[in-house]
C-alpha cells in the first residue's frame, strides 16, 4: 500500500512540474507596424560580433516565427523591413541543484520539508550549476525611412545555454501576440520540450 501511495504522489509531483519557459518581454512600435503583414523582411546582426555560421541557423529559426506574424523572406530582392537581431547567452551565477527530501505519509509538500511522515528518500545532490542569462533583442526598420517601427526584448534565466534551443523560445516569446502592447513589460509562460 505504502509502495502504492509512493508511485502515486511522485506522478502527481511529476505532473504538476512540467517544464516551463519564462521570459520578461517588452516591445514599442509605431503606429507603421499596423502595416507591415506582407512585407518582405530581412534578418541582419546588430553587432559584428555576431557575423558568423551560427547566425545564419538562428536567423532562419527568427524567420519562421516572423512568417508566422505575416512577413515574407526577401530573399535576393532588396527587403521592405530590416530585421536587426542581437542576442547573448552569458553565465550569470552557480547555483545549486534542487535538493531535498519528499516523505510519504500525510502532511504537506515542501522543498526541503516533506509529505508528512513515514517513508522518505533524498533528491538531487550539492553539486552546483551555472545559471545563465539569456537575452534577445530585435529591432524592425523601415527600409524606406530608416525609422524603427518596432523593437524589443525578451529576457530569460535558465540552465540551459544551447542558443539553437533558447533563442527561438525566446523569439517565441518576444514575438506572441505580434505586435504587443508598447511599452509594457509581461511576463510569458511557454511549454518546450524538457530541458529548456
Amino acid at each position: 500500500m505504502r509502495t502504492l501511495a509512493l508511485l502515486f504522489l511522485m506522478g502527481m509531483v511529476g505532473a504538476c512540474a512540467g517544464p516551463q519557459f519564462k521570459a520578461e518581454v517588452v516591445r514599442f512600435h509605431t503606429a507603421q507596424i499596423d502595416a507591415t503583414n506582407g512585407r518582405t523582411i530581412t534578418i541582419k546582426p546588430a553587432r559584428k560580433e555576431l557575423e558568423t555560421l551560427e547566425f545564419g541557423a538562428i536567423a532562419e529559426m527568427l524567420g519562421a516565427e516572423l512568417e508566422k506574424h505575416g512577413f515574407s523572406p526577401a530573399g535576393d530582392q532588396p527587403p521592405e523591413i530590416i530585421a536587426e537581431l542581437d542576442y547573448i547567452n552569458s553565465p550569470a551565477a552557480a547555483a545549486p541543484k534542487d535538493q531535498g527530501t519528499i516523505s510519504i505519509g500525510g502532511g504537506s509538500f515542501g522543498r526541503r520539508g516533506g509529505i508528512g511522515g513515514g517513508v522518505s528518500f533524498p533528491v538531487g545532490d550539492d553539486e552546483p550549476e551555472t545559471v545563465f542569462r539569456r537575452r534577445l533583442e530585435l529591432v524592425l526598420i523601415d527600409a524606406a525611412s530608416g525609422n524603427r517601427i518596432w523593437e524589443g526584448r525578451a529576457l530569460s534565466t535558465g540552465r540551459v545555454d544551447d542558443k539553437t534551443r533558447i533563442i527561438p523560445l525566446l523569439a517565441r516569446a518576444l514575438l506572441q501576440d505580434f505586435p504587443g502592447p508598447s511599452g509594457r513589460t509581461t511576463q510569458v509562460t511557454l511549454n518546450p520540450d524538457p530541458g529548456s
